[in-house]
């Protein structure tokens, strides 16, 4: 009889614990209606997004400000495509200063241009869009949230299905 409480007690114990993994799973799943969830399984976008919000609404990106190392990545990764590496290391930005918008034209379509002002190290001052930083940070994101959810659900039911079999009593032939 002892035996068959402890039995129950870790089923139920079992049973509500692949709840509560299940539970995890959804907030996972629903990770871009629930912030905080990327503050864990995707720090670095959290971060650039926070940046990237407060330069867009602001207009201006400070190194005190956070998402302002991870925005400065994502623009020393665009210019090291474009300038040498040696040359890359020696400058960092001070500061992103978010420009009026304004509309360009070309034959097949008319496009909103944001600028976005990069005062380096060095003194120069670097033009970059803000498009291109959102699309940047939005690639950030981690694009395997549902899977991940799939996964963790998945061990939810997985602990349930456990906590089934150890209740379920064992019949005993003689």
């Amino acid at each position: 009889m002892k035996k068959y409480k402890l039995n129950l007690t870790l089923a139920m114990f079992l049973f509500f614990l692949g709840i509560m993994v299940e539970s995890l799973a959804f907030f996972v799943g629903h990770a871009d209606h629930v912030p905080f969830v990327f503050r864990v399984i995707s720090p670095t976008y959290y971060s650039a997004n926070k940046g990237f919000e407060k330069l867009r609404d602001i207009k201006l990106l400070k190194p005190t400000d956070k998402g302002f190392v991870e925005i400065s990545q994502l623009f020393k990764e665009i210019a090291v495509k474009q300038n040498s590496v040696d040359v890359i290391k020696k400058i960092t930005p001070t500061e992103f200063t978010r420009k009026n918008a304004y509309q360009s034209f070309s034959t097949k379509r008319v496009k909103e241009v944001i600028k976005v002002e990069v005062k380096l190290s060095n003194g120069q001052v670097v033009d970059w869009d803000l498009n291109i930083i959102s699309t940047m940070v939005k690639d950030l994101k981690s694009t395997n949230t549902f899977k991940i959810a799939m996964v963790i659900f998945a061990i939810g039911v997985f602990i349930q299905i456990i906590s089934v079999v150890i209740n379920t009593p064992k019949s005993i032939d003689n």
